[in-house]
């Protein structure tokens, strides 16, 4: 007797079970090639920052790729993001990689700070600061300059080294307490010139005005030169230089630093 082929038909609830719900597209990847991606484009252009463009080009770059081949296998749905970070990240890591040999190039073509005052600690009033090529800056105890919130900053430098220093790009930053003094209020009342011949000095004067008219300091960073690196100075306002009457930041009646040398 042949087997009826439609018996037990249909067959009964529940016997097959339903096929799997898809999986979800894993895009985590992309999605963080992209953000890197975007990193390394903002920090390859730059200068001090472009070595950290650099790492970024270079993940973006690695997860890009990723991220693409995923998408190719059917694992991930942005294969547009991850594109477009690979892109990105091969730009930004030539940029930042250009970039970052010439900042490499310049750090090691500035002349460091040869003394213990101004480098391993901030340097006072009369306090010579010398530099690895014979360059010394001196700068003199801050005096008041026309009422109580503004005052004259003396800085001397000496040119003891072997040629011309150029002090057309030097750098001044001042600071009173946390705040810092706008570049365009420091007033130049003395110009030194553009370039010093060994064994020439050059006297600087600035009035400086001060945002706080109470902070007890004044913080100085100088460069005397654009291939120098800054030293650092604290100079106490109101009660004297250094605090020291006997120290090197004396001054006599006409405001000249003692042992100071002229223009």
């Amino acid at each position: 007797m042949t087997a009826d082929p439609y018996a037990g038909w249909p067959p009964p609830q529940g016997v097959y079970a339903a096929p799997p719900a898809p999986a979800p597209p894993r895009n985590g990847v992309g999605t963080a090639a992209l953000l890197l991606g975007g990193g390394g484009a903002f920090l390859c252009w730059t200068f001090a920052a472009s070595f950290l463009g650099l790492a970024c080009g270079l993940l973006a770059t690695a997860l890009g790729a990723w991220g693409v081949v995923r998408a190719r296998r059917g694992i991930a749905s942005n294969r547009g993001e991850a594109l477009g970070a690979l892109w990105l990240g091969i730009g930004s890591t030539v940029i930042s990689a250009v970039l970052t040999v010439l900042f490499v190039l310049w750090a090691s073509g500035i002349t460091g700070v040869a003394s213990a005052a101004g480098d391993d600690y901030l340097a006072a009033a009369g306090d010579e600061v010398a530099f690895d090529d014979g360059v010394t800056v001196v700068i003199a105890e801050p005096l008041p300059s026309g009422g109580a919130d503004t005052v004259s900053l003396e800085i001397t430098v000496v040119n003891g080294g072997e040629g011309p220093l150029d002090m057309g790009e030097g750098a001044l930053r001042v600071f009173t307490g946390d705040e810092r003094v706008p570049n365009e209020l420091l007033e130049l009342t003395s110009p030194a010139p553009d370039e010093l011949a060994t064994g020439e000095s050059a006297r600087l004067a600035y009035r400086v005005p001060l945002p706080d008219p109470g902070a007890g300091y004044l913080s100085v960073d100088f460069a005397p030169g654009e291939d120098h690196a800054f030293g650092y100075w604290d100079l106490a306002l109101g009660d004297g230089g250094s605090g020291d009457p006997e120290g090197p930041g004396d001054t006599d009646d006409a405001g000249d630093p003692s042992g100071g040398i002229s223009a």
